[in-house]
């Protein structure tokens, strides 16, 4: 049928010439989003986990040479850093975490921020009963995986059952971060006792 795309350009390239409204933007990421992986590309994983090729995951290709020295710093960075996790596969979903994820997420808040328009991010670590996509996906693995701030932000019957304190103050402090930023362009305005730095 007759359409017009949405974006006719790349959004890399209109955020690099600063091609955009030049708003307030708010982004966040989670600890471990590659935990997404376990529930929705376990054969990848496990088939990176086999290997430990990291070059073959980007999504761009490398000269010879550049590859080379790309997958033994990669090596170096994922293999033998310290370990944050316990389990055998930390490595590869922190890889997926930042290859995935936390790597555009980066880039698009750095090409926003270059162009002078305010931009806020935030990493969500915690790890409990509201954790969204942990529990629809029966995640249990530590730390927050892909999409679990969005069951701090927004109610779901899949989240059900007590609450504890914690989980709580969690909630009520991203719900006033996203109000305030919806507000007045700013998730932290001010100090007070849930908006704490």
């Amino acid at each position: 049928g007759n359409w017009e795309p949405f974006l006719s350009k790349s959004p890399y390239d209109l955020l690099a010439k600063g091609d955009f409204h030049k708003v307030p933007y708010m982004t966040g990421f989670c600890s471990r989003e590659g935990l997404l992986m376990i529930s929705h590309n376990k054969p990848t994983l496990e088939k990176f986990i086999n290997d430990k090729v990291f070059v073959d995951y980007f999504p761009f290709d490398l000269d010879v040479p550049e590859k080379i020295d790309t997958e033994l710093r990669l090596k170096g960075n994922y293999l033998e850093a310290e370990k944050v996790y316990s389990d055998e596969d930390a490595y590869a979903i922190d890889f997926f975490s930042d290859v995935d994820f936390i790597g555009g997420i980066y880039v698009a808040a750095t090409l926003i921020a270059k162009h002078n328009s305010p931009v806020f991010m935030y990493e969500f670590a915690c790890d409990g009963s509201l954790n969204y996509i942990k529990k629809c996906y029966n995640i249990d693995r530590q730390g927050a995986c892909h999409g679990d701030d969005g069951g701090y932000i927004v109610k779901s019957a899949k989240l059900t059952g007590p609450i504890s304190d914690r989980d709580n103050f969690v909630r009520n402090t991203m719900t006033q971060m996203w109000v305030n930023f919806a507000r007045c362009g700013d998730p932290t305005p001010r100090l007070d006792f849930l908006i704490t730095t």
